[in-house]
């Protein structure tokens, strides 16, 4: 492909070289017919005006003002040159001079055997051929009018443009006679018109028509325009949909199809398309400037893979000259061409000089000097650089395009022939480029085949360890899977029992120190299952396990459950709990609720961790985002704060801050790195702004979707602001209403006695006939006996010898009998992994409740295999049986105390124990505060007006709404530094205060002794 494509471009180059030559060495007056008259041999004579009795009377040479005779060299046939006429318009003046009227006048002879060829058989039609003639004329011939292309208004001025190139004119033939015939022609053009008469001195002849129409054919510059347009078309599609990185193929084909629109312009074709020379003039022009352009961004590209600065100043000045243009008159686009050719000049010997030549001598000057300045190395590296690179080719090309050039400006200028050698010289320079591309384009291909060769072998080599890597990590995930597996299971069995007694326990009636004390097991349970859960988070996150389930909920019972469980942890701190809610949030929302609800807990749980004293405060707002909102939940605090060095480990796992400083709260540091990874599968964001020993703000922005128009309102805004729960929430666990179910039969196994026993604690209520086994051979052998039917079997996942999956295989396929083929079994396990229900169910278990035994989750079971199952004689019947041995007790009166809402605290906390925690929590406290505010003065009203905020809050949570009014309106007399506002009632609120503490302290006592 390479020496082909190489003696192809220079025999195309010399092709072009010898074409050249055999033009100048043509025959002057080639006789294509008997018939055919060369008018360039013929003198020329010129004159103001047109007078029709010019041309129809005998013929004088002193009638006319000026002549161009043959014999005097002459190099222009142009109007103004013949006729010395100078245009009085300044150089590049935008308007135009008035047009004028001139005739000139070729007499030529005609001898009697070119008239009898004229009227030979079959007739020759004749015709008359102008190499270039313009703007409006009309053509006489002998007096008669044969063609006329004049376009004038009403003042003599030109409407129509009609300056033609290869003008084809037929004739009659009678008009013709022996001896002196004249053919006139009538110009009007403006005096100084560069483009006014004919603008070429040859070829001008008469002739047979059909050689006439050949002529204006010009059939060789539709073939070369239809190469130069396709050649660009098909650079253009080789950058835009494959080598996007080889920008000099953009600036080619731009290039190429520019020289095929420029040569389109200049042919007669072009008067088919567009009448108006005045039109494809500017086109012609404008394809010139940007095709000179583009061929120097080309060859810049190719040499410095970046355009240099003079090429963008002659790009910038050629679009300024195309603007202009396309406004002003013809005139002045001569004169813009005219200085054009100054300026390109200029930028073609830049481009041979700097961008071609220039980098060219210096590569084959760097390869001389390693061959040590040998005269014969010298010569063969000029012969390697011109013929075998891509850069060597296009020097070549682009020198021999540029000699052309400069021959057809000189001509155009100063000589007028229209010899027009660049049309010819650009066919072959296109043509030697895109061979010299085609085969640069080759090579690269080759390369990229061999670079293919060797990165498959390379990928080949990754692949292999990859797939060694890949071993690895899935070695790691399974054992890391294994250990959490194994985690879940040894600590979940214990934690059962822990928090599944406590639970059984808790619902008997106890002394008060004694429920404190199981309470707090309990709550100890329960925060060591938070851990566990929160590891198992973090690891089904990072396994890309952990799912986002969107349920309709409401935002009222989400926002009440979140802030009564934070503001038990408070405890006995002098903390102040603010909640602000906005009236307008939608009441209902689609989302993850229970996942809000973990990140909300996370950030209020830890705000209240780190706030020694002070106040912590939740608002609520949001806004409108795409089809829903975007809730926003801003926590801020009073507390310690975070270093600013520390803000980067803030959502990092297993980290605590300033370790040191908080080495006496507890935690794990798992929790705002779950919140972070929440919101983000969530789409949402965390944002934190924090001064290290004044506390902090955490604001999270949660996309939600709306489900209605409704609004939480003013009111329950109001209610929540005052720390009043509205009265629809409810606590699951304590609301359930358990079914009574004497009728049915249930087998628990498991081998851990204390499973076993927690287990029959929690069925216990539903009135249901428990028995257990303690494997899973021992429960096979007791389902296999029929006699006493299982309603639900629960069976634990893991157990020594024979673990749940064998032992239900074997019940399932082995028993034989319907009843052990269809019996309900429900896994039991520990194993929180995700992917369980999967497996479970694939093994032929109808369900799973993970351990602890959460109640809910067992009630549900219950209800679907055991209750919903019977008929509805049978629940009724045990609905009758179920025992009331409860309701004296439910129905016991409470005592109260004076100045409490103590039936609304109840509910706010949905637990009277809780209620009751709190209130010794305020009876504990609120001493020490009053004691801090006996004395208000002008200097410490500040430390005053946030002690009785703090009291307010503190007071409003236990329901003393009258003191929290009280405290209320001496904090807005603190904050107005009222000071005698806050004498005259401080006195009023400590004693109502004090009373309200001891009263609290003999509701309590009393309690304790019952």
């Amino acid at each position: 492909m390479k020496k082909p494509a190489q003696f192809a471009m220079y025999f195309l180059l010399a092709a072009a070289l010898i074409g050249a030559v055999l033009f100048f060495l043509r025959p002057k007056n080639p006789a294509e017919s008997p018939f055919r008259v060369e008018l360039s041999d013929c003198p020329i004579y010129a004159k103001k005006g047109f007078n029709f009795q010019d041309i129809i009377r005998e013929f004088s040479p002193d009638d006319w003002e000026a002549a161009a005779l043959p014999n005097q060299g002459r190099t222009s046939l142009i109007i103004k040159d013949i006729l010395g006429l100078k245009s009085g318009r300044p150089f590049l003046s935008p308007w135009a001079d008035a047009d004028e009227e001139f005739t000139m006048a070729i007499p030529f002879e005609v001898d009697t055997e070119a008239i009898r060829a004229l009227r030979s058989s079959p007739p020759v039609t004749p015709g008359i051929y102008l190499a270039g003639i313009g703007d409006n004329w009309e053509v006489y011939l002998n007096g008669f009018l044969v063609h006329s292309e004049i376009y004038l208004d009403p003042k003599g001025q030109i409407t129509d443009h009609r300056t033609r190139r290869g003008a084809g004119i037929p004739v009659y033939r009678d008009i013709f006679h022996t001896g002196t015939n004249i053919l006139a022609i009538r110009i009007i053009s403006p005096p100084g018109f560069d483009y006014g008469g004919l603008f070429y001195t040859a070829p001008h002849f008469i002739d047979d028509y059909r050689i006439v129409m050949r002529h204006s054919a010009d059939q060789m510059t539709l073939i070369f325009c239809t190469v130069y347009v396709f050649v660009g078309l098909y650079h253009l599609l080789l950058f835009f949909l494959m080598r996007r990185a080889e920008k000099y193929n953009f600036y080619y084909g731009i290039f190429s199809i520019m020289t095929g629109i420029y040569f389109i312009a200049r042919s007669p074709v072009i008067y088919n398309l567009i009448s108006d020379s005045a039109i494809t003039q500017k086109i012609e022009y404008s394809a010139l400037y940007i095709l000179v352009f583009f061929l120097a961004s080309f060859i810049e590209q190719l040499n410095f893979n970046r355009i240099q600065l003079p090429a963008k100043l002659y790009g910038l000045f050629c679009f300024v000259l195309i603007i202009l243009q396309s406004f002003f008159s013809l005139e002045f686009s001569d004169n813009a061409l005219n200085l054009w050719r100054v300026v390109c000049m200029l930028m073609l010997i830049y481009v041979l000089g700097h961008d071609v030549m220039f980098p060219f001598c210096k590569g084959i000057h760097r390869q001389w000097e390693k061959h040590t300045y040998a005269k014969w190395n010298l010569l063969k590296e000029i012969q390697n650089g011109l013929a075998k690179t891509l850069f060597g080719n296009i020097v070549t090309v682009i020198v021999f395009l540029s000699l052309t050039a400069v021959v057809d400006t000189l001509d155009a200028a100063f000589i007028h022939t229209g010899i027009f050698l660049t049309r010819y010289s650009f066919f072959f320079v296109t043509t030697g480029m895109t061979v010299a591309l085609a085969k640069h384009l080759a090579d690269s291909y080759n390369q990229v085949h061999q670079q293919k060769a060797e990165l498959e072998i390379l990928v080949g080599e990754r692949t292999r360890e990859l797939a060694e890597q890949v071993k690895i990590a899935e070695s790691a995930s399974r054992a890391k899977s294994e250990f959490l597996a194994t985690m879940s299971h040894e600590i979940r069995t214990p934690l059962n029992a822990i928090i599944g007694l406590s639970n059984i326990v808790l619902e008997k009636t106890l002394s008060e120190a004694a429920h404190g004390s199981i309470e707090k097991i309990r709550a100890s349970g329960v925060t060591l299952l938070g851990i566990i859960n929160d590891i198992l988070d973090i690891s089904k996150i990072e396994a890309g396990n952990f799912e986002i389930i969107p349920v309709e909920y409401s935002t009222a019972s989400l926002i009440s459950e979140s802030v009564r469980l934070n503001m038990v942890r408070i405890g006995e701190k002098p903390i102040a709990f603010e909640l602000s809610v906005s009236g307008d949030f939608p009441e209902t929302l689609f989302g993850d609720e229970l996942r809000i609800k973990q990140i909300l807990n996370n950030i209020l749980s830890n705000a209240i961790k780190y706030t020694r004293a002070g106040k912590v405060r939740l608002e609520i707002t949001h806004e409108p985002f795409e089809n829903g909102i975007r809730m926003i939940l801003k926590v801020s605090d009073t507390g310690v704060g975070i270093r600013q060095e520390d803000r980067e480990k803030l959502f990092s796992e297993y980290s605590q801050l300033d370790t040191k400083a908080n080495r006496k709260i507890e935690g794990t540091g798992l929790g705002l790195s779950i919140t972070k990874k929440l919101l983000t599968l969530m789409n949402g964001a965390i944002s934190v702004e924090s001064e290290y020993g004044k506390g902090s703000t955490f604001t999270m922005t949660i996309p939600q979707r709306t489900t209605g128009t409704s609004v939480i309102g003013k009111e329950k805004a109001e209610m929540f602001a005052a720390l009043r729960f509205i009265e629809e929430y409810h606590n699951p666990v304590r609301d359930l209403k358990r079914a009574w179910m004497p009728y049915g039969r249930v087998l628990v196994v498991d081998d851990v006695a204390i499973n076993l026993e927690v287990a029959q604690g929690l069925l216990e209520p539903y009135g249901l006939t428990v028995e257990c086994a303690s494997s899973g051979m021992k429960a096979i052998e007791m389902i296999k006996d029929e006699k006493h039917p299982y309603d639900l079997v629960l069976m634990d996942h893991m157990m020594p010898e024979m673990d749940g999956i064998e032992t239900v295989r074997i019940i399932r396929n082995e028993i034989g009998a319907d009843y052990a083929k269809n019996i309900p079994i429900v896994a039991l396990t520990a194993n929180a992994l995700t992917g369980n229900e999967e497996m479970f169910l694939a093994n032929g278990f109808n369900g799973f409740v993970s351990k602890p035994i959460d109640i809910i989750e067992l009630d549900a079971m219950l209800s679907k295999w055991v209750r919903a199952k019977q008929s509805a004689e049978t629940l009724a019947r045990a609905e009758k049986e179920r025992p009331d041995a409860d309701e004296a007790k439910k129905q016991e009166p409470e005592k109260s105390v004076p100045g409490l809402d103590m039936p609304g605290g109840i509910k706010r906390y949905n637990s009277e124990k809780i209620y009751k925690r709190i209130l010794t929590s305020y009876s504990k406290s609120a001493p020490a505060m009053l004691d801090t505010i006996r004395e208000p003065n002008g200097t410490n009203l500040s430390d005053y007006m946030i002690t009785i905020h703090g009291l307010k809050g503190a007071s409003r949570g236990i329901n003393a709404v009258e003191i929290g009014n009280m405290a209320e309106e001496l904090e807005f007399a603190a904050k107005a530094s009222d000071l005698q506002k806050v004498t005259e009632k401080n006195g009023a609120f400590i004693g109502a205060v004090e009373k309200l503490i001891n009263d609290i302290r003999i509701y309590l006592d009393s309690h304790q002794t019952e």
